[in-house]
């Protein structure tokens, strides 16, 4: 006998090795070890973000189909000839990119790559970590170069797949695609419910392509019940181009005793930068001396429980609440270069109405371009962004986050010099001042300079405690400055944290849902009123600050397109958010998005859906508000008339 009778011939070893299976099993095992590499040496550390059993089972579920079909596609194709060949490499670098990019996004956010990512994805620079960049731009080229090299010059061209093997692979990838369409576009459907992990269940690919097309889906006329409308008191006047204006704001004057004769106070809102209530001290947080500063202005002022942001993201959030609406558009459409168009809208806004009633209105941004055109279309007179602060009121003291965004130590500083310049002219024209710091922005990493909470290092915990100590050093200077005595004050935030943001994950205790809606601040400081220590809000939303500052105002009878409620007409114990198409009803300090937990409550969010879609319409056309109204329409308000019942305007 002779030993060679027992070994494999050696042409079937190469054979072997030259195989398709082999170089598809090989690639993807070193793809996968690398991916794993980079995230470990970058900022997001792998080993402190590994997902629960749960999750993994769900990630597999998504990922795995997708990843077998892409599979059997390659050993089908990597064969044959070079035109063959080539539109399976272009499909399969596609493939591989929109992986890795899942991929990240579940690491770093905890969900698949969604529509509001999307549109807000200029502002990726911002958030991503350039070594961890540039690392998975680098393995993913010498990735590819080395995958086609490797299957163009190795892979043995004339090994065929058996036919009974050609069969099989071709029935599995039929199977596969057939799931995907069944799973993708039928089971979620009927499923429609909120999971605890993972909102977005598509799977990688044909989410991503969905949430694409959802993005740039125009809007567009259905068939709506204006009946439904009027039954749920909400405003809308079919005969009128625009049809959700009307002439009041509020039913019958603040039943709140006041302390003293109302001349115009001066007001302030902080709108602070993804800040949820549970992150605050005095709304329950678990962190003592988290926020001991904002926690002393609430002691001065009135604390609104049970009140949640109704849309996000930033652009959304703000323009939500100083109009009293739901915009359609974000982040993504002020970045492009054709918001000309949405800087033509019409809105009743907050500082368009007060303009007309002899306030200075300005804004203070810790950022420059594009958010701030957004403030201008708002009709603010004065925008100070992070150029101008650091022009005018710095003075070359200035501190930057990133590129162009100030820290929050310099841009409180820049504004406290801004109330104590302005407070040296005597000036008696009352003012209306909205502020947007960024610090606090989800994965934004600590500075070195930053104060940190108790030694932590957890970047939300130590961006929260900074942003205390800087509000901190503006409410002692307010205190003790002339403002205290003739200024509103109202701290809230834009919308609530970044429910993706893993270091904000470690902070959550609970009943926390994991979904971009949640219980958000709101602390009014009124030295004209005796408002009550604390405030049902009963589910109320950030689409009701403005008629609540109209209301404390005494501002009743002047045309408006407030979707809101002042909150201290409320008597609804539900609310509504929207976010594009995204809907998501509250009740009884739960968040549904689709079947509540009644029928009646399944009907009324029907309703409310259609309301805002009706919204989005209309908005489009610019028929929101008329730029034709004259400003003396304004002059003609009286604060003691109430209005026994809301009247649409036909223009």
């Amino acid at each position: 006998m002779h030993d060679s009778e027992d070994k494999i011939p050696e042409h079937k070893i190469l054979k072997l090795a030259k195989s398709p299976f082999l170089i598809f099993t090989s690639f993807f095992g070193i793809i996968i070890i690398a991916y794993c590499v980079i995230i470990e040496i970058s900022y997001y550390k792998f080993h402190q973000n590994l997902m629960s059993l749960p999750q993994l089972g769900n990630f597999i579920v998504w990922f795995l189909p997708e990843f077998l079909l892409f599979y059997c596609l390659g050993l089908l194709f990597c064969n044959k000839n070079k035109f063959f060949r080539s539109i399976f490499y272009t499909g399969f670098i596609v493939f591989l990119l929109i992986y890795l990019a899942q991929s990240a996004s579940i690491h770093m956010t905890n969900d698949l790559i969604s529509v509001l990512a999307l549109e807000n994805i200029h502002f990726i620079g911002l958030i991503i970590h350039k070594k961890s960049l540039l690392f998975s731009a680098a393995a993913f080229v010498l990735g590819i170069i080395a995958f086609i090299a490797v299957t163009e010059l190795f892979t043995d061209k004339h090994i065929k797949l058996t036919k009974k093997m050609f069969i099989s692979i071709t029935s599995l990838s039929v199977l596969l695609f057939a799931y995907l369409i069944f799973y993708n576009f039928f089971l979620l459907s009927i499923t429609d419910k909120i999971f605890s992990f993972f909102p977005n269940r598509q799977t990688p690919v044909v989410g991503l392509i969905c949430n694409a097309v959802k993005l740039k889906t125009e809007i567009t006329e259905t068939a709506i019940d204006i009946n439904m409308f009027q039954k749920l008191g909400l405003n809308y006047n079919k005969n009128s181009k625009y049809p959700f204006m009307k002439e009041q704001i509020y039913s019958s004057p603040i039943k709140y005793s006041s302390k003293k004769t109302k001349p115009r106070p001066n007001i302030i809102v902080f709108f602070l930068e993804g800040i949820s209530a549970r992150s605050i001290n005095c709304y329950g947080s678990e962190f003592k001396g988290l926020t001991p500063n904002i926690d002393s202005f609430a002691k001065a002022a009135m604390q609104v429980n049970n009140y949640y942001n109704h849309t996000a993201a930033s652009c959304r959030g703000m323009q939500g609440q100083l109009c009293s609406i739901y915009p359609f558009h974000g982040y993504g459409e002020w970045s492009a270069k054709n918001n000309k168009k949405l800087e033509e809208m019409n809105y009743s806004s907050t500082p368009y109405m007060l303009n007309n009633f002899g306030y200075d209105t300005l804004f203070f941004c810790a950022e420059n371009k594009p958010i701030t055109q957004l403030f201008k279309m708002l009709k603010f007179k004065t925008v100070y962004n992070a150029k101008k602060i650091t022009k005018e009121l710095l003075n070359g003291q200035e501190k930057y986050v990133k590129e162009d965004i100030l820290t929050d130590e310099s841009f409180f500083k820049g504004f406290i010099e801004y109330l104590k310049k302005r407070e040296k002219t005597n000036s008696k024209k009352p003012f209306f001042i909205g502020l947007y710091n960024i610090e606090t922005h989800a994965y934004f990493k600590t500075p070195p300079n930053r104060v940190k909470y108790k030694n932590s290092d957890n970047d939300t915990l130590n961006s929260v405690h900074n942003l205390d100590l800087q509000f901190g050093k503006f409410y002692n200077y307010f205190k003790k400055s002339t403002y205290a005595n003739n200024t509103i004050v109202i701290l809230t935030t834009d919308h609530a944290h970044y429910f993706g943001d893993s270091h904000y994950r470690k902070t959550l205790r609970g009943d926390y849902q994991l979904l971009p809606v949640d219980k958000i601040p709101l602390l009014i400081y009124n030295p004209y009123l005796n408002l009550p220590k604390c405030y049902n809000a009963k589910m109320g939303t950030s689409i009701d600050l403005a008629p609540t500052l109209f209301h404390m105002l005494g501002i009743n009878n002047v045309p408006n397109n407030f979707l809101g409620q002042s909150l201290f007409e409320r008597t609804k114990d539900y609310g509504v958010s929207a976010i594009r198409h995204k809907f998501y009803f509250i009740y009884n300090n739960r968040i549904y998005m689709s079947k509540c937990p009644t029928d009646k409550l399944s009907k009324i969010f029907k309703v409310y859906t259609e309301y805002i879609k009706t919204f989005y319409l209309m908005e489009s056309k610019n028929r929101i508000f008329s730029d034709k109204i004259d400003p003396k329409e304004y002059s003609k308000n009286t604060s003691k008339a109430p209005a026994s019942k809301f009247k649409s305007i036909t223009l």
